[in-house]
């Protein structure tokens, strides 16, 4: 059958430990999805800019230089 997004996310995160970026034109807490949600790094609200996926991108890279770091030692 058919799946929504979350959904998808939650089928995702129960077999990797892939990061999880929604985008969305509503407000988390009214799609039930709370800052336990597994993987998630970030909820933007739509419109979404440049400059929030900027933000977002630089996160995930700081996140690899840090895992990275510490499967080097």
């Amino acid at each position: 059958g058919e799946m929504d997004g979350i959904q998808a996310a939650r089928e995702l995160a129960a077999i990797s430990d892939v990061n999880i970026v929604f985008m969305s034109a509503y407000d988390r807490s009214r799609l039930g999805i709370g800052d336990s949600f597994p993987n998630m790094i970030e909820y933007l609200i739509k419109p979404v800019h440049a400059d929030d996926i900027a933000r977002v991108l630089q996160a995930l890279k700081a996140q690899l230089n840090v895992d990275t770091a510490a499967e080097e030692t």
